[in-house]
C-alpha cells in the first residue's frame, strides 16, 4: 500500500485498474467515468448491495459491471473472503459506503492505497445515518471528502476535500441527498481529472481535524425512530423529518396500534394558547387531509399516518381527542440499543438488556 506522508504532496502516476467498493448511484457514475479514462474497474460488493438497482435505468450492480466489461466480486464475510479483494489486481481502491471495516491484509493489497469517499462535512457526522442526524440537528453543512483508509478507522489522512451549505429549506433525508448528489458528482469529476492527470495532492493529517470530530452512529427506524411526546414541537417535527422520505416515517402508537407519521410540520405559535404537558400527543383537530396534534410548546400538523399492519386503515378511530403516545419501554429500548455491522456486512441490533 502506498504510504501517505501528510507533510508532502503526493502523485499517483499511472493508474491502470481501480476497485470500487460499496454500493451507490455515485459509485456507478464514478466507475463509468473511470472507464471513460480507459481505466479498468472491478466492483466489490456485499450481497445486500449486489441486487440493488443503482444503475441509471435501475440496473443492478451485477448488470452494470457486465455492461462496463468489469469484474464483480461479491464478498460475504470480509474475514474469510478478504483475500479475494486484496488479490483482485487493482492499483488502488475507492470506497462508497463499504459494508465492512477492512483488515490490514486487505489494505496492503492495493499498492496505491485504499480511499473512502465521505459525503459529509468531516470531521462532523462521522458514523452513519448522516442525513437523518443532520435533519434532527437542523444542520446545513455539507462536505465532500476523500480520506485514506488505514489501520485506525476514520483516522486516515485527508486527500481532498470541499465544503458547501445546504439550502435551509431541506428537511428530510431525501432532500439532503438530492443536494448532496449534485455536489458529490461535481467533486468526483474534479478528483478523477486530477488523479488521472497525475496532479499533486496535498494530504492533511487527520490529527488536525480530530479535535472537532463528532461521531453519530447508525440508526434503524423500527428501533430508534420513536417519537417522545415530551419533546418540544420543533424537536418532534425535526425528528419526524429525520425518518421521512426515503424512509417510512417516525413511529408512535394510537389506539393500541403502531403507526408511522410523515409530512409533519410546525404550526404558527398561538400566543394565547398555553398547553399543559398532559396535552402532549392529543389530536386537537382532525381535518380532511391532516390532523392537528398538541405538544408541549404548540401544535403540529401531521399529513400522513400509515400503519405497519397490512390492510389496516391507520386513520381509523383517529378523531378529535385521540392521543398519540409512545410507551416508555419502547423509548428506553430506542435509547439503549445500537447497530453493529457484522463481518458479512449485515446489520445486527445490540440491546445490552437482552
Amino acid at each position: 500500500m502506498k504510504s501517505i506522508d501528510s507533510r508532502k504532496s503526493i502523485r499517483f502516476g499511472i493508474v491502470r485498474k481501480i476497485a470500487v467498493i460499496g454500493g451507490s448511484r455515485l459509485m456507478v457514475q464514478t466507475a463509468e467515468m473511470m472507464r471513460g479514462y480507459g481505466v479498468d474497474v472491478v466492483f466489490v460488493v456485499a450481497p445486500r448491495y449486489a441486487a440493488i438497482g443503482f444503475g441509471p435505468k435501475g440496473e443492478t450492480l451485477s448488470e452494470v459491471a457486465q455492461a462496463l466489461g468489469a469484474d464483480l466480486i461479491c464478498i460475504e464475510d470480509i474475514r474469510k473472503d478478504g483475500q479475494a479483494i486484496a488479490t483482485c489486481g487493482a492499483d488502488m481502491a475507492l470506497c462508497f459506503g463499504p459494508a465492512w471495516v477492512f483488515p490490514d491484509e486487505v489494505i496492503a493489497g492495493f499498492p496505491k492505497g485504499m480511499y473512502n469517499y465521505n459525503a459529509i462535512p468531516q470531521p462532523y457526522y462521522v458514523g452513519g445515518a448522516h442525513h437523518s442526524w443532520q435533519a434532527m440537528n437542523a444542520d446545513f453543512r455539507g462536505g465532500c471528502v476523500v480520506q485514506a483508509i488505514g489501520p485506525e478507522v476514520d483516522r486516515g489522512p485527508i486527500l481532498k476535500s470541499e465544503f458547501y451549505s445546504f439550502p435551509e429549506t431541506v428537511a428530510t433525508p431525501i432532500e439532503y441527498s438530492q443536494v448532496k448528489d449534485t455536489h458529490s458528482l461535481t467533486f468526483i469529476k474534479k478528483f478523477l481529472l486530477e488523479l488521472f492527470s497525475d496532479a499533486a495532492f496535498e494530504p492533511e493529517h487527520y490529527d488536525t481535524w480530530n479535535a472537532k470530530r463528532l461521531y453519530f452512529p447508525r440508526i434503524i427506524g423500527k428501533i430508534h425512530g420513536w417519537i417522545d411526546w415530551r419533546w418540544s414541537a420543533d424537536h418532534i417535527v425535526r425528528f419526524a423529518n429525520a425518518f421521512g422520505a426515503p424512509y417510512d416515517g417516525a413511529r408512535t402508537y394510537v389506539n393500541g396500534r403502531v403507526v408511522r407519521l410523515a409530512q409533519v410540520s410546525l404550526l404558527p405559535v398561538d400566543d394565547n394558547l398555553t398547553l399543559h404537558p398532559f396535552c402532549a400527543g392529543l389530536v386537537v383537530r382532525s381535518e380532511a387531509k391532516r390532523v392537528i396534534v398538541a405538544t408541549l410548546t404548540g401544535c403540529i400538523a401531521v399529513g400522513s399516518v400509515a400503519s405497519d399492519e397490512p390492510h389496516q386503515d391507520a386513520l381509523e378511530g383517529v378523531r378529535d381527542g385521540t392521543r398519540f403516545y409512545t410507551p416508555s419501554e419502547v423509548l428506553d429500548r430506542a435509547m439503549r440499543s445500537s447497530v453493529q455491522v457484522l463481518p458479512n456486512g449485515n446489520l445486527q441490533i445490540r440491546d445490552p438488556e437482552k
